[in-house]
């Protein structure tokens, strides 16, 4: 049997072994494509969900047109049969204050009682809230100028420093003591205005809200005793009309007045006229 060998010459084929150094750059690919898959899937997760638009279905409400000028002037030209459109005037109502005021149509009373000048008119609005008890108590909503004129016993338009302020709520308030006849101020009850008022200067427009009862509470009562005279037990037999008592000195009253205010500015009898009034105000927009 033959045998042959291999000269020392002759090359063997060895298995061909990859170098450390390929290992590690095969192992670098691998790693930075997980690591690149792994940035592209947070990624994916994070961008937020894109939702489909939703149309506005909301009505567009389109606000009442306000009439731009004077208004003692739009007052005069559109106050037809004692009543005028909102429409023809430099101010709006807010849905509340026609609700309450039963405003029908969009139209306010007005008035005129000047038969020499068509610009003496002005607006009046009132709501009664009498009480079962048929007491006298109301609302009321005055909407005026300097040329407007009233004819009554009463003057709605007189400036307010002609009242005496009251604060209420931390805010100013003006009140009104009446004196109804034939009495004037008595034990029958308190008479009284509490009002406030605001102007629009370029339409010459003064908005002034009034909320009128007669308080016939226990404080003011035992208030008009401390300061009234009493009238003669004889006189009250002869006629039971009579009040038992009443303020009749200028002095009387005055201090009557000083008091009064103290005690309502600390009581909570006139926080709601003040709610009142502030509404009625807020109502009339310019």
């Amino acid at each position: 049997m033959e045998t042959s060998e291999i000269s020392p010459t002759e090359s063997i084929d060895k298995p061909t072994i990859p170098s450390k150094k390929k290992k590690i750059s095969i192992w670098f690919f691998v790693a930075l494509v997980l690591l690149c898959t792994n940035v592209y899937l947070i990624i994916i997760r994070q961008k937020p969900e894109v939702l489909p638009e939703i149309p506005d279905t909301t009505p567009v409400v389109t606000p009442p047109t306000v009439v731009k000028g004077n208004y003692s002037d739009l007052l005069s030209e559109n106050c037809v049969e004692e009543k005028v459109s909102v429409s023809k005037l430099p101010f709006t109502l807010s849905e509340e204050l026609i609700a309450d005021y039963s405003i029908v149509d969009g139209n306010l009373p007005c008035s005129n009682y000047s038969e020499t000048s068509e610009k003496k008119h002005f607006i009046y609005k009132e709501i009664n809230l009498d009480g079962d008890k048929g007491e006298l108590s109301r609302r009321s909503l005055f909407v005026f100028h300097k040329e407007s004129l009233w004819m009554g016993m009463e003057d709605p338009f007189a400036p307010l420093s002609n009242f005496s302020p009251v604060v209420i709520d931390g805010d100013y308030y003006w009140l009104y003591i009446k004196s109804p006849g034939p009495f004037g101020v008595s034990s029958d009850g308190l008479w009284v205005d509490v009002m406030k008022e605001k102007r629009d200067v370029e339409s010459g427009t003064v908005v002034r809200a009034v909320r009128f009862k007669i308080l016939r509470d226990k404080e003011i009562i035992d208030l008009i005793k401390l300061y009234g005279t009493k009238t003669p037990d004889e006189a009250l037999a002869e006629n039971g009309e009579f009040p038992e008592y009443t303020l009749v000195g200028h002095d009387d009253i005055t201090l009557f007045k000083q008091h009064l205010i103290s005690l309502l500015e600390k009581s909570d009898i006139l926080a709601s006229f003040a709610v009142d009034v502030t509404e009625d105000l807020s109502g009339l927009i310019f």
